[in-house]
């Protein structure tokens, strides 16, 4: 069963490199393209140590390296969509304003995570899962930085869709319904290292 769900990260994977060959081909030096590329590489670096994580194919010492390495790379998709979501909705002196203060304080908890027990104090099992990550007692301060910067980004997004016309309302409005649907999933994945026993199914709508 657990490799279904490692299918399913690792689909995401796939998925952002056939995105990127598709863009760039078209927009090569479009700047939405270009924050987007930084938001979905991040995202594809995580997908792809998760999948190692849910595949339990590997030792404990390799997959919690892994899954270590993969929690860094999720500590930087929150100030990176951030700084999307502001060229979006073309708000780039609020990006100017915050994101580099994001990133330092990611970048922060991106080293711990990768270097330190007090944010990913080993791995544990239930159910089919031979491994899922168990968080340190910093772990709450990288959940807390990534869906505060987050909800900062929806913040931004619909104070704009308040303000534009209903065209722009309608596009603005696929573009939340979208990334709330994967956000909505990658909350799931967070609990596990709350020790809360709920299956990784979130993963396939981080897709959407």
């Amino acid at each position: 069963t657990e490799m279904i769900y490692a299918l399913g990260s690792w689909l995401i994977t796939i998925a952002n490199i056939v995105f990127w060959a598709l863009i760039f081909h078209k927009r090569p030096v479009n700047r939405v393209a270009h924050d987007y590329f930084w938001w979905s590489f991040f995202i594809t670096l995580w997908s792809l140590g998760y999948g190692v994580t849910l595949s339990g194919w590997w030792s404990y010492e390799v997959t919690l390296a892994w899954n270590r390495w993969c929690q860094a790379m999720a500590a930087l998709i929150a100030p990176y969509f951030f700084l999307f979501v502001c060229t979006v909705v073309q708000q780039q002196p609020k990006a100017k304003r915050f994101f580099s203060w994001y990133l330092g304080v990611s970048v922060v908890n991106a080293i711990g995570l990768m270097i330190s027990p007090a944010y990913v104090a080993g791995l544990w099992s239930f159910g089919s899962f031979r491994f899922q990550p168990l968080g340190g007692p910093l772990y709450v301060l990288f959940t807390g930085v990534f869906w505060g910067i987050t909800f900062h980004a929806y913040l931004v997004a619909w104070e704009h869709f308040r303000q534009v016309q209903r065209v722009q309302q309608a596009k603005l409005k696929l573009f939340l319904i979208g990334t709330g649907i994967a956000y909505t999933g990658g909350a799931t994945l967070f609990l596990q290292g709350y020790r809360i026993p709920l299956p990784s199914f979130g993963v396939f709508l981080v897709l959407a």
